[in-house]
């Protein structure tokens, strides 16, 4: 059986907020697992690993820095594991670690060596015209 793929998370152009900012954070990739037959997958494998199980992830940070993704980052592509009717969904973070905004399609697969995922409008968050009573 032919080595398990690796795949890198690219965008077709950088991360920006929507005024212009580039985006400093981070994508966090979770590994949606089956339920077959009442069955709830709580581990995936690689295939071709009978020797030595290889168990994957179920979630994988890929830092984003000056709005680009790391590319040192890889992820396994989804018909590589066991069980195979695994998915991704995908969730952006900033640097502060608070949670900006999840993907549309929520869920996908990834089957080549590289994926290509279109980030979500990043708003820019604005102060409030008056603070409030201390």
């Amino acid at each position: 059986m032919a080595r398990p793929t690796e795949a890198k998370v690219i965008t077709a152009a950088n991360v920006a907020w929507a005024d212009g900012t580039l985006f400093q954070g981070y994508l966090l990739l979770v590994l949606g697992m089956p339920t077959r037959s009442a069955v709830a997958y709580t581990e995936v494998y690689l295939q071709g690993t009978d020797i030595h199980k290889w168990r994957v992830p179920t979630r994988v940070k890929i830092p984003i820095v000056d709005g680009v993704l790391s590319t040192s980052v890889r992820v396994w592509q989804n018909l590589d594991m066991v069980p195979t009717e695994t998915d991704y969904s995908a969730y952006w973070y900033d640097d502060s670690g608070k949670s900006i905004a999840t993907d549309d399609p929520s869920q996908f697969s990834i089957t080549a060596s590289s994926y290509t995922i279109t980030p979500p409008t990043l708003s820019n968050n604005t102060a409030p015209a008056s603070g409030g009573a201390p």
